[in-house]
């Protein structure tokens, strides 16, 4: 996918951290439940920050995502992780 252009997210350091947790809303479903889709964004948001044409608005995004993820529901967990 790189090599078509495409920007990829790496993921191995979620998988290992999180390897043998099941995130799942029903074990029939399969969808990923909210714990899940909070790692998810924050592996996002996290990438999204790094970016260096994104740093003039940095501050205002870290606040406007700190907001967000303190609404979140169970993001007691992912506390600091922004």
């Amino acid at each position: 996918m790189v090599k078509a252009g495409f920007e990829v997210i790496q993921t191995e350091e979620y998988y290992t951290k999180y390897n043998g947790h099941t995130f799942v809303v029903s074990h029939w479903e399969r969808h990923p439940d909210e714990q899940a889709n909070a790692i998810f964004a924050t592996m996002i948001a996290d990438h999204l920050l790094g970016r260096s044409h994104f740093s003039k608005y940095l501050k205002s995004a870290q606040a406007d995502a700190s907001a967000a993820h303190s609404r979140a529901p169970g993001a007691a967990s992912f506390q600091g992780t922004w």
